[in-house]
């Protein structure tokens, strides 16, 4: 209880003593009593931290880098004594929830277009009633983290007050319209692409702050929506906790490298097996193990195949522990064609492994060319095989890379150093930049 408070809360015993001087009676006694510690529960109560509503409209669990954000989050929140929910459409009643999920399925054989429209409106609507259920229960100030701009748009619709702020976390690449037509779902000329950019325009104009994992993602979104400079925002990058390296990573040689991500065109893995092959012809044959499920798993062995690498690569499909397999690799290599962050990257290095990437987005803010890893083109599988022979082939330099690569996750992306700095944002603790002061 701070100082003022605690003169509120002796004024108002006083006042209550004070209209009891004359009677002297026991049971007004004791009903002042009770109200001078209803005042002090009060007080004491006020001070506690608001409630984090970690709004998304992804299931609580999952394997993308955006689950893992918001889980360790979580995690965080709770080891310092605060209170943190996870709000999803899932947690709405299956009798809504499974049919309009699986409808999708159909529509999504006859429109992709459609299929994206229904994925949006209804997981949207379906966070709302979720969001609104929990919000019109809290009388106390809280705090909704929203992790797209569809999860911000149900917040904006759920909240019954001001003293229920909103803050986006901006995870998507350039747009979301980007990404859904980088997946074939949606043309980039199309009605479609121009509606969900202009939804974002809209809904992130509203919002209370905003937090960018990179400073690429923060030039790209106020380039594109000037209003945006105006806003409360911070540059927070993405974390992980450190973890422990034991003999499990050393005595277990998997491969030389490792890529993990949905397998589809963004990732480019095909560019992946070209360097591979090119590496082979050179005379430098790696083994590379690939993790994650897509819907380019079959056209990739297809591919390897006829590069005549397919005995060297390892596609394992979807995997839990994807992070804890990076382990036993002296590589991790990254060939996406857009990257807001590179959550992948982070992992990597917090295991001591160095890293492999184009300069695309904001990769190169995780980590620096020469010191934690390198960089190479993506338009010339020849060039690329020849940086990465050189480096693999210089074991002394390849261990201090990885040296580095953990100590600067160390220094620089760890969730006790980052997510205590994101907390104070969401609290208003540390206003960020803004021009409201």
């Amino acid at each position: 209880m701070t100082r003022v408070q605690y003169k509120r809360a002796t004024s108002e015993s006083c006042k209550l003593r004070a209209g009891r001087v004359e009677t002297k009676d026991g049971p007004r006694n004791v009903v002042a009593l009770a109200a001078l510690i209803q005042v002090v529960t009060h007080t004491a109560s006020s001070d506690a931290q608001p409630t984090i509503y970690v709004a998304t409209i992804m299931r609580a669990t999952g394997e993308t880098g955006v689950q893992t954000h918001f889980n360790s989050f979580l995690d965080y929140i709770e080891r310092d004594g605060g209170h943190g929910i996870c709000v999803t459409p899932f947690m709405a009643p299956s009798i809504l929830v499974y049919p309009i999920f699986a409808f999708r399925r159909l529509i999504d054989l006859i429109s992709s277009t459609l299929s994206v429209q229904w994925y949006r409106y209804w997981h949207g609507r379906l966070l709302q009633h979720v969001l609104a259920r929990h919000l019109r229960r809290e009388a106390r100030p809280v705090v909704i983290y929203a992790q797209c701009p569809v999860s911000a748009h149900a917040a904006l619709r759920a909240r019954r007050s001001a003293r229920q702020s909103i803050v986006m976390v901006v995870h998507f690449n350039v747009s979301q319209a980007d990404e859904w037509a980088g997946k074939g779902k949606l043309g980039p000329e199309s009605r479609a692409f121009r509606r969900i950019r202009q939804f974002e325009r809209l809904v992130l104009s509203q919002l209370d702050g905003i937090v960018y994992v990179s400073e690429f993602s923060r030039r790209v979104l106020e380039t594109r929506i000037p209003a945006l400079a105006t806003r409360r925002s911070t540059m927070l990058p993405n974390f992980v906790t450190l973890p422990k390296i034991d003999s499990f990573g050393s005595s277990i040689g998997r491969a030389d490298l490792v890529n993990i991500g949905t397998l589809e065109s963004r990732k480019n893995q095909a560019y992946l097996l070209e360097i591979l092959a090119m590496a082979a012809a050179m005379g430098h044959r790696y083994e590379l193990t690939v993790i994650g499920q897509g819907p380019d798993r079959v056209s990739l062995e297809q591919y390897a195949e006829e590069l005549g690498v397919r005995h060297q690569v390892h596609f394992l499909g979807f995997r839990r522990d994807a992070a804890r397999l990076i382990l036993g690799h002296r590589l991790y290599c990254h060939v996406a064609t857009m990257e807001n962050f590179g959550f992948t990257l982070l992992e990597a290095m917090s295991y001591g492994v160095p890293v492999a990437s184009a300069d695309v987005g904001g990769t190169t803010e995780v980590f620096d060319d020469g010191v934690e890893g390198f960089t190479w083109p993506l338009d010339a599988a020849h060039t690329a095989a020849s940086i990465l022979v050189q480096h693999l082939e210089d074991g002394d330099r390849l261990a201090a890379m990885g040296s580095a690569a953990r100590q600067r996750v160390a220094d620089c992306f760890t969730t006790d150093v980052v997510a205590s700095r994101l907390l104070r944002f969401l609290l208003g603790r540390d206003l960020g930049r803004s021009d409201v002061v």
